[in-house]
């Protein structure tokens, strides 16, 4: 098989994962939306309590990179975990966004 077609089926499925588990994530906190919804990062941006603008600087590349760091962080505190757990969400989505989506961590409201 070729090398891109390798690379295209790898970045779809990183892309299937990190999306099932992010309805993992809203289901956690009892966010209930249809599948085909694009409004999942607004509802993201709801539940860890950051402001909702912040979706337009997620489309500014570069910029993106901070504000995806500080959703991912408050993320992190609004189900119990540390900054290092945040961090590694922002890092390595492939494999933290799962674990935060179906570990027993509970939605903490504030």
């Amino acid at each position: 098989m070729p090398f891109f077609e390798i690379l295209i089926i790898s970045l779809m499925v990183c892309i299937l994962v990190i999306f099932i588990s992010t309805v993992g994530i809203l289901a956690k906190a009892g966010v209930r939306l249809p599948l085909c919804s694009a409004a999942y990062l607004f509802e993201l941006l709801s539940i860890a309590k950051c402001p909702t603008h912040w979706t337009f600087f997620m489309i500014i590349p570069v910029i993106n990179i901070y504000f995806f760091h500080k959703l991912c962080i408050s993320l992190a505190y609004k189900f119990g975990k540390d900054k290092k757990f945040g961090t590694l969400l922002t890092v390595l989505p492939m494999i933290y966004f799962p674990i935060l989506a179906f570990d027993n961590s509970k939605y903490i409201q504030t």
